[in-house]
C-alpha cells in the first residue's frame, strides 16, 4: 500500500509561538480577516494574540517569502493582492505539478487509498461552509501528493495551495462550485479506480481550467467593485489596523 510522507505526519510537540503565530495570521489572511491591500501593525496583531513582537515578525518573514505579505521596515505590513496574471501563473504550475502527481502514483493505489480519497470527497460534499470545504479539498490534493513520498512535490504543492486557497474561500462561496468541484474530483476517483494514469490527469487538468476560471472571474468581480467604489466619493474605505 502506498503511505502518506512521513512529511505529512503529526508529530506529537506542541506547537512554536512563530508557528502558533504564522497559523493564525495565515487564517486571517485566507477568510479575508487581514484584507488585501491594507496595512498593519506588527505591534498591534502582537497584542491582539496576546504574544510578543519576535514570533509575529518571524512568522510575517514566512508569509512575506510565500507570498502573502510585504514587511514594510517601520510601519508594519501590508497583505498583499493577487493579480490575475498571478492566478494564470500559479495554475499553469499546479497543471504540471499534479498531473506529475498522478502519473506516479495511479498505478501503484491501492483500495485503501482510493477509500481515503473517496471519504475527503465526500465530505467536502457535506461541508458547511466555504472554508470547511477548502479543508477537505486541500486534503484531497495534498493526499495524493503524499503518495509520491516526494518532499519536493509535497511542499510544493502545501504551498501553492495556501495561495490558491487564498481566493477559493470566495470562489467556493459561488453557488453551486462547491458541488461542481466535487464532481470533477469524482471524475479524477473513477479514473484512478480504471487504474488509467492518463485519464485521471486528464480530469485533473478539467478540474483545475475549470477552477482557473472561475477564480478569474470572481478576481474581476471584485476589481470592479474596488473601482467602483474608488469612484463613489460617499465611500468611506476602512483603514488599518493599529497605530
Amino acid at each position: 500500500m502506498l503511505r502518506p510522507s512521513p512529511a505529512l505526519s503529526n508529530i506529537d510537540l506542541p506547537p512554536s509561538l512563530k508557528e502558533l503565530a504564522f497559523q493564525a495570521l495565515k487564517e486571517n489572511i485566507l477568510n479575508h480577516q487581514l484584507r488585501p491591500g491594507s496595512v498593519y501593525s506588527e505591534q498591534a496583531i502582537a497584542k491582539k494574540l496576546g504574544i510578543s513582537k519576535t514570533p509575529i515578525h518571524e512568522a510575517l518573514t514566512d508569509l512575506e517569502k510565500r507570498g502573502f505579505v510585504k514587511i514594510l521596515p517601520r510601519k508594519g505590513f501590508q497583505v498583499n493582492r493577487l493579480t490575475q496574471k498571478d492566478v494564470r501563473d500559479m495554475f499553469e504550475f499546479r497543471h504540471s505539478l499534479e498531473r506529475s502527481v498522478l502519473l506516479m502514483v495511479a498505478p501503484k493505489l491501492t483500495e485503501e487509498n482510493l477509500r481515503v480519497i473517496t471519504s475527503m470527497n465526500d465530505r467536502a460534499l457535506k461541508a458547511q461552509d466555504p472554508m470547511s470545504f477548502l479543508r477537505y479539498d486541500r486534503g484531497f490534493h495534498l493526499y495524493l501528493a503524499s503518495l509520491t513520498q516526494n518532499r519536493f512535490f509535497i511542499e510544493a504543492l502545501e504551498n501553492i495551495k495556501d495561495l490558491s486557497d487564498w481566493v477559493g474561500a470566495e470562489v467556493f462561496a459561488m453557488k453551486g462550485r462547491a458541488k461542481e468541484a466535487v464532481k470533477e474530483h469524482a471524475a479524477v476517483i473513477e479514473m484512478l479506480r480504471k487504474r488509467d494514469p492518463e485519464g485521471a490527469a486528464k480530469a485533473m487538468t478539467e478540474h483545475l481550467r475549470i477552477t482557473e476560471r472561475r477564480f478569474l472571474e470572481k478576481m474581476a468581480e471584485s476589481e470592479k467593485k474596488i473601482e467602483e467604489a474608488l469612484c463613489d466619493p460617499f465611500t468611506q474605505r476602512a483603514g488599518p489596523i493599529g497605530p
